[in-house]
C-alpha cells in the first residue's frame, strides 16, 4: 500500500476531505456593515459622523469617564487617556452599530426611540 494512503487507524482515506461548510468573508462583512454605517451618517468620505457646524459628533470625554466612574468598584481606580479614547471609540461603533440596525429594520423611515429599544437585546447579544 503506498505511503499516506491509510489514516492512523487503518481506514483508508480518499484524497480529498469532505468540503466544510462556505465561510462568510469576514472583511466583506465589515466593508457592508461600514457601508450601512457611512449611509446612516450621510458621509461617505471620512466614514465619521458630523453634526450641522460640521465638526465630527462624539461622546464627551467629561461624560464618558462620568459614566465609567459610576460602575468602577473602587472609587480611587484610574483610566489613562488612551484607554478613556479606545473606550469613547468603542462606545460611538455601538451607537453606529446600533442606529444603523435601526435603519435597516425601518428601511429609512424615521426612527423613534422605541426601535433602538427593540434592537438592543440583540446587539447586547452580538457583543
Amino acid at each position: 500500500m503506498p505511503r499516506g494512503s491509510a489514516s492512523r487507524g487503518g481506514k483508508p482515506t480518499s484524497g480529498s476531505r469532505p468540503s466544510a461548510a462556505p465561510r462568510r468573508n469576514a472583511h466583506a462583512d465589515l466593508e457592508s456593515r461600514q457601508a450601512d454605517i457611512d449611509m446612516v451618517d450621510g458621509t461617505l468620505e471620512d466614514n465619521e459622523a458630523e453634526d450641522v457646524e460640521g465638526t465630527k459628533a462624539r461622546i464627551p470625554d467629561d461624560l464618558l469617564t462620568r459614566i465609567l466612574h459610576e460602575f468602577f468598584q473602587q472609587e480611587d481606580t484610574r483610566m489613562s487617556k488612551a484607554a478613556n479614547r479606545a473606550v469613547g471609540k468603542y462606545f460611538e461603533i455601538f451607537v453606529q452599530e446600533a442606529i444603523a440596525r435601526t435603519a435597516q429594520e425601518k428601511d429609512g423611515r424615521f426612527l423613534e426611540v422605541e426601535d433602538l429599544e427593540k434592537i438592543t437585546p440583540q446587539l447586547i447579544m452580538d457583543l
